[in-house]
């Protein structure tokens, strides 16, 4: 007789396969950097700057995140962006070095499967009527309202290097040595783990945060509001609709950062040459009427190779045909000389 399995409960059955192994924040961080991956695929050298990304989300997820494992475990804030000029850890101990590139590689690896995963290269011919929009997420990440940073966070970021640091690295050096010359035997008996770099940084800040008085935790709380209230104005100059040339000049410094990736999203989900143009008045030229434009060729194709630069004299035709467009359709209130 065979065996007898036991019997399943509907809606209890277990999912196979690799578990979505990160949420939350640390979901948004990777999400957000897809149009870096997608342009790695994109590039000539792929192979190449699909590896460079792999070394720089590894890095950046350290940074923000640090490399406890395991790595899909969800920090309770999300954490301040990395610094850009932060100085790469130096370490003196040989077996501390090996630990930490062990850990630096098993993330790299665990982050490209999972870039590979969820983000695969596009193929038209596997795509349908049904298929999830591809550009939801792009546009949704566009115009997400800035989240606002706690006062201890915008503490840690600008505090840190002058007042957190040095206690720090000197309490990080003293539980190291500690753990080091320690047999496995009495690190079991005494439950010590071995000491987590970004974890005690943001136990140490917490306890310099905690001393501080009660007038500078005030003004700390007053910047992260200044700076929130500043991030959402931005974001909401970039939401609004341009009514005067002042306010279509104010949204042009904005539009590139927020375009391009838009275009190259297309360019990667559609396989296909995109060029977006926006025509309207132009507040530092007295309101005339111009286009400004974005270009991004087809994956399989010179990326240099856009429109404009191939057929230079057919495009400026082109320009003229939307600046006469452009002068009969916006008012007249719209581009008359500004004062």
């Amino acid at each position: 007789m065979g065996k007898k399995g036991k019997k399943k409960v509907p809606g209890t059955e277990t999912k196979r396969g690799a578990p979505d192994h990160f949420t939350g924040f640390k979901r948004s961080f990777l999400d957000s950097q897809v149009l870096l991956y997608q342009q790695a695929l994109d590039h000539p050298k792929s192979k190449e700057k699909t590896k460079e990304f792999y070394d720089k989300i590894a890095r950046d997820f350290i940074a923000k995140f640090g490399d406890s494992e395991p790595f899909s475990l969800e920090p309770e804030e999300d954490p301040p962006a990395p610094s850009e000029n932060t100085a790469a850890t130096e370490y003196t101990d040989e077996e501390e070095a090996a630990k930490t590139t062990a850990r630096y590689t098993k993330l790299q690896t665990k982050l490209a499967q999972w870039y590979r995963s969820k983000y695969k290269r596009p193929e038209v011919a596997k795509t349908s009527p049904t298929d999830v929009n591809p550009f939801a997420q792009i546009f949704g990440s566009a115009i997400t309202k800035p989240r606002k940073q706690s006062p201890f966070h915008t503490y840690q970021k600008l505090y840190y290097d002058s007042r957190v640091k040095e206690e720090h690295e000197r309490r990080y050096a003293v539980a190291k040595h500690k753990y080091n010359n320690m047999t496995e035997a009495e690190r079991e008996a005494q439950q010590l783990k071995d000491p987590v770099r970004v974890s005690m940084m943001t136990a140490i800040t917490a306890e310099f945060w905690n001393l501080e008085s009660d007038d500078f935790r005030d003004e700390v709380a007053k910047l992260a509001e200044e700076e929130h209230q500043k991030e959402v104005l931005e974001w909401e100059l970039r939401q609004s609709a341009p009514k005067t040339p002042q306010q279509f000049h104010q949204q042009l410094q904005f539009a590139a950062d927020v375009i391009r990736p838009i275009a190259n999203a297309i360019s990667v989900h559609m396989q296909a040459a995109v060029s977006i143009c926006i025509i309207g008045p132009i507040a530092d030229r007295n309101g005339e009427i111009e286009v400004r434009s974005i270009h991004s060729n087809w994956p399989g194709g010179i990326s240099a190779s856009t429109w404009p630069n191939f057929d230079p004299a057919g495009y400026e035709l082109a320009e003229q045909s939307m600046c006469a467009y452009g002068r009969a359709n916006f008012s007249e209130l719209l581009s008359v000389k500004i004062i």
